[in-house]
């Protein structure tokens, strides 16, 4: 599944300790994020265009792949949700 960000030029990001707050200009709307998942969408927005390259940028070589992949499944359902990334866009 290849991945994108829905619009990469509208997002403006706040953090502190493990919260972090993206806004998104396009469509208005505030989006509370915890570590994992903002981590997941900055690599996004860096250019991990599928789901391998995420995974290895998110969770590393660790031994338990399938662990981080279901987790890694579960806030890319998340982004999509909220509509900040797109995996259907070429």
């Amino acid at each position: 599944m290849p991945l994108h960000l829905n619009r990469p030029e509208s997002l403006h990001w706040l953090h502190w300790d493990n919260e972090f707050v993206v806004f998104d200009e396009a469509s208005g709307l505030t989006h509370q994020l915890d570590a994992p998942t903002a981590h997941a969408l900055m690599c996004i927005e860096d250019g991990a265009a599928d789901v391998e390259t995420l995974l290895h940028q998110w969770h590393g070589d660790s031994a338990d792949r399938d662990t981080a992949r279901t987790a890694l499944s579960f806030i890319l359902d998340q982004l999509i949700n909220a509509n900040l990334i797109d995996p259907s866009r070429e």
